[in-house]
């Protein structure tokens, strides 16, 4: 065992002094290089209004640290706006530090479209700034923040919820709050930056799907070995769908956009998720990958 991480060690030392041309190709390249993944998950529960609801999740922007709002307005125009999507999800750390270039973002970020709306909740990083601040920002750009909150979104006279909680880092994540008064049979998606908030959430909390981000599949990742280290509360599900509760939940961990901390994601690309909710019939597996 000793060997092995001595010699990940040797890797990781070797690549951090990569030449300065190669650095930089591995850095932007992995930066900018989008990758869509396109899930199918089918629900008994969900309303028949929403059979087909097209979900794109986002996460991690870090503006500020390497990515900039021009970064973002491109993203926006070339990857997300393309796929037409009827709700829009943000998981949070759309700054790395303090708030910046607060016009130009809050532009960017009004050119989404999505019907039924657009929702983010706090990351850690979003705490360099204010809850305050954040919640003023998000509603110049047309998103709901949720701040262990939760709204209805309606299709004719059938309605999901959608709700989301604090970080659990720097916040205090209250799902009970977020939910109450919590009706029967509903279907719940749910927010939560951190995804190792999953394993909180009880089965008081008919919770169907949750998203998040945070882990950024650990940035920088391995062949064979996987992700060399996550953050707190990101250990666990630190990339992809998990199956939770036997299917009752899937979870989704986005890789997230941008960068913190080390300049530079390998094997590990930024992506968007587009999640697309499905009536089940019997007999129906929960979800499927489309190759995209």
């Amino acid at each position: 065992m000793r060997r092995a991480v001595e010699a990940v060690s040797v890797m990781i030392e070797r690549m951090l002094l990569l030449p300065a041309a190669a650095y930089t190709r591995a850095r932007y390249k992995g930066e900018n290089w989008v990758e869509l993944t396109s899930i199918e998950l089918s629900y008994s529960h969900l309303p028949e209004a929403f059979d087909g609801t097209r979900v794109l999740v986002f996460s991690d922007v870090h503006l500020g640290h390497y990515y900039y709002s021009r970064d973002l307005a491109s993203l926006i125009k070339q990857s997300i706006n393309p796929l037409r999507p009827d709700l829009v999800c943000f998981t949070g750390d759309l700054f790395d530090k303090k708030m910046t270039e607060r016009e130009q973002v809050i532009s960017a970020l009004r050119m989404i479209k999505a019907p039924l709306g657009k929702y983010a909740v706090l990351g850690n990083h979003d705490y360099y700034d204010s809850p305050g601040r954040m919640r003023n920002m998000y509603r110049q750009a047309d998103f709901t923040m949720l701040l262990n909150e939760s709204t209805f979104i309606h299709r004719g006279d059938q309605a999901i919820r959608i709700a989301g909680v604090d970080d659990m880092v720097k916040g205090r994540p209250d799902l009970h709050k977020a939910l109450h008064p919590l009706k029967e049979d509903e279907f719940i998606i749910l927010l939560s930056h951190a995804p190792d908030f999953a394993d909180r959430i009880s089965n008081d909390f008919p919770v169907s799907f949750q998203a998040s981000g945070h882990s950024h599949g650990g940035q920088v990742r391995l062949p064979g070995i996987g992700h060399l280290t996550a953050p707190l509360y990101g250990r666990k599900y630190v990339n992809g769908l998990y199956p939770l509760k036997e299917g009752e939940l899937m979870l989704y961990t986005n890789r997230g956009i941008g960068l913190s901390v080390f300049p530079i994601r390998f094997w590990c690309k930024p992506e968007i998720t587009l999640i697309t909710l499905k009536t089940k019939p019997l007999n129906c597996p929960n979800s499927k990958k489309i190759e995209n």
